[in-house]
């Protein structure tokens, strides 16, 4: 009997010393190091680099959950108050941004559904911080590299967290794109490689909710920017080009959007389409370029025995009462080509 006692005195004291460490402890740790960070934003309005990167190796070797999420609220916070400082230029949180994939899609610990989100809130403070009235005196540089984490967090987040789970974090991504690309028109052909990257990704893992997002934004990009050419036009109709072959739903789904996208293009959709794949041969992006050869050879079988469509920007072809060209109805059944 006294040996009983004696095992649940021990696990008791065990128990006792273990969660003030392991809870109590790492939040005194992390709150100690948040300090630290922030005490030069008072006089430079820049953090303490040295420190932030003991913070962001904690968050990095971090367990997955309460742990992790210490971390980031801690650099949420963080971004908080470098973005309302008088002194913020700008350009003054590039480690911190470009952290957030190394602390969440680590393969030994990856991060929950939640610390995803609580990573997308952070890029999504950073992007809004700027408006059109001060935009032209700030720096560009935080905003930049957001836009290229929101890419790389988009993806991680397809790639590690369930299916059931991400809708919620995949379209504050989208949203933080489509805000960023409102506010500051110079980050337009980032915003759209990012999307497009996204999309790409979610129609990989059959998440088409999350791709159809995607292109909808990419769509009222072009639409924003009409007419749209080059880099955005090739990324619009990249992410098509995908859809295109990837089911039969998909395809009969692009298809039916194929007018309004020809409405924001600068080219016809033939010169548009060569032009976007030989731009993805360029950027080495093959993958796309076969998809898009692929997509001008079923419009040509389409439109064998008549001509290729000569769809111009604006309205060419009768509409039907969908709003879709009526040139471009399914006359023959879709064939995925390999």
């Amino acid at each position: 009997m006294v040996f009983v006692f004696a095992a649940l005195f021990v696990i008791a004291t065990y128990i006792a010393v273990r969660i003030p460490h392991r809870y109590g402890r790492r939040d005194v740790i992390v709150r100690a190091l948040e300090r630290e960070i922030s005490r030069g934003l008072s006089n430079k309005g820049r953090l303490n680099e040295h420190s932030l990167e003991d913070l962001i190796d904690l968050g990095r070797q971090s367990e997955s959950g309460q742990d992790k999420e210490l971390v980031l609220q801690a650099l949420y916070r963080l971004v908080v108050k470098t973005c309302d400082n008088d002194k913020y230029t700008g350009d003054a949180l590039e480690t911190l941004i470009q952290s957030l994939v190394n602390i969440l899609a680590s393969n030994s610990v990856p991060g929950t559904p939640q610390n995803f989100f609580t990573a997308m809130e952070i890029l999504h403070r950073i992007v809004t911080t700027t408006d059109r009235a001060n935009s032209a005196t700030m720096s560009l540089v935080d905003v930049l590299w957001a836009v290229h984490e929101l890419s790389a967090l988009g993806q991680a987040v397809l790639l590690h967290v369930g299916p059931k789970e991400i809708e919620h974090t995949m379209m504050r991504c989208i949203q933080a794109l489509g805000v960023m690309a409102n506010r500051h028109a110079e980050t337009v052909t980032e915003v759209s490689q990012a999307l497009f990257e996204v999309g790409v990704v979610a129609i990989e893992k059959n998440q088409m909710l999350i791709a159809i997002a995607a292109l909808d934004k990419l769509i009222t990009l072009a639409q924003m920017c009409q007419p749209a050419r080059n880099e955005l036009a090739a990324d619009m109709l990249g992410l098509v080009a995908h859809f295109w072959i990837a089911s039969y739903t998909a395809h009969n789904y692009v298809r039916s959007q194929l007018a309004e996208i020809c409405d924001a293009l600068a080219e016809p959709l033939p010169r548009a389409l060569e032009m976007a794949s030989r731009h993805c041969v360029a950027t080495i992006q093959f993958q796309t370029s076969d998809n898009l050869n692929n997509m001008i050879h079923d419009l040509q079988q389409n439109y064998a025995s008549t001509a290729w469509p000569t769809y111009t920007p604006r309205g060419y072809g009768k509409r039907s009462s969908r709003g879709t060209s009526s040139r471009f109805g399914m006359s023959k059944p879709y064939q995925r080509r390999v």
